[in-house]
């Protein structure tokens, strides 16, 4: 400031001069007001950025999660339908033996019933 008062003409006027203060202080308020916003905006977006890189962290880990959910199901679903298909084989043999049985002691029946 002591610059430019040393800088005046002694032609400027007073009311000149304190226009032209007031606009550097204009001017210097403007650029207070703009370094201030960029600032701001600096944090919002470092925010922003920590708070996406944290839900990617938490959206893969979900991922993960559902994956190894999913491996699992599939995993018990394949024992289950396996364990079936052994009950399955099993009756089946079962239902074979039971009519070989029956169909022998339904024989032995006979031979008895002709004998008597």
């Amino acid at each position: 400031m002591k610059q430019r008062t040393e800088t005046t003409t002694s032609n400027e006027s007073n009311s000149d001069m304190i226009e032209r203060v007031l606009e550097e202080l204009s001017i210097k308020h403007m650029e207070r007001c703009i370094r201030k916003r960029d600032q701001i905006e600096q944090e919002f977006t470092k925010q922003i950025e920590h708070e996406k890189a944290q839900l990617t962290k938490e959206l893969k880990l979900l991922q993960s999660k559902n994956e190894e959910n999913v491996q699992r199901k599939t995993s018990r679903l394949d024992e289950i339908k396996s364990r079936r298909a052994l009950l399955e084989t099993q009756r089946e043999a079962l239902g074979k033996q039971i009519r070989q049985e029956l169909g022998n002691y339904l024989g032995k029946l006979q031979s008895l019933v002709e004998s008597n």
